[in-house]
C-alpha cells in the first residue's frame, strides 16, 4: 500500500505533536506527497472503532489491532515506502479499500 492508495480516503490519527501523525507525515513526505487533510483524535480506541466501522482507515500500533474483536478485525498491508516497523499496522475493513494485499 502506498500514501497514494490513501488519498481521498478518510483517514484517522492522533493530533499533533503525536509519533503516529509524525510516521503519517513522514510516509507521504518520503513518497513525494504533502500530507492530506486528516481527521483526529486523542483516543486510539475510538480511531480503531471508527476504522472498524467503515468510515475510513488508520494506522495504528500493532498492540491496538490485536485487541480488536470485531469479526474481520484489522488487515495489515505492506506500506510502500516502508514505514518504520515498530511503528504502526494500517488497519482497513475490506469493504473500506479493496486495494491489493
Amino acid at each position: 500500500m502506498r500514501p497514494l492508495d490513501l488519498l481521498g480516503l478518510q483517514i484517522f490519527t492522533n493530533p499533533e505533536p503525536s509519533h503516529l501523525m509524525a510516521v503519517i507525515r513522514a510516509w507521504f513526505g518520503a513518497a513525494g506527497l504533502e500530507m492530506p487533510p486528516l481527521s483526529t483524535c486523542n483516543s486510539l480506541s475510538v480511531i480503531l472503532r471508527l476504522t472498524l466501522a467503515g468510515e475510513g482507515v488508520s494506522l495504528l500500533p500493532p498492540p491496538s489491532c490485536r485487541r480488536s474483536s470485531a469479526p474481520g478485525g484489522c488487515a495489515r498491508f505492506g506500506a510502500r515506502p516502508a514505514i518504520a516497523r515498530r511503528a504502526c499496522s494500517l488497519p482497513i475493513r475490506s469493504t473500506c479499500w479493496a486495494g491489493a494485499r
